[in-house]
């Protein structure tokens, strides 16, 4: 039987999509970097940093509107945007471990 569809699916496939790519940046992290294990004020500077590099790319286009250099920022505000996502990801991990 073929089921009816469902507006909700092409949402669900997108974030699906979006979340994979949160976990190969993870695993990118671990092969580079091993497991970390921080207290809260170095996992505190560590996602400042990386939200830094994601606030920066989205200065570059308020202050630099040309074509060319919005499709890059695009493509850079991404990059910056998943790391900054899976670098939370490990901290919400650690502390799921219970070694916070």
């Amino acid at each position: 039987m073929i089921q009816d569809y469902n507006p909700t699916d092409a949402w669900v496939d997108s974030r699906e999509s979006t979340i994979g790519l949160v976990r190969e940046e993870r695993r990118r992290q671990l092969a580079k970097w091993g497991e970390r294990t921080y207290d809260d004020g170095t996992w505190v500077k560590v996602i400042a940093e990386e939200f830094g590099e994601l606030a920066q790319e989205m200065l570059t286009i308020q202050f630099d509107s040309r074509p060319e250099k919005i499709a890059e920022s695009i493509e850079n505000r991404k990059k910056e945007a998943i790391q900054l996502a899976a670098v939370c990801l490990a901290y919400v991990q650690q502390l799921e471990s219970g070694s916070a």
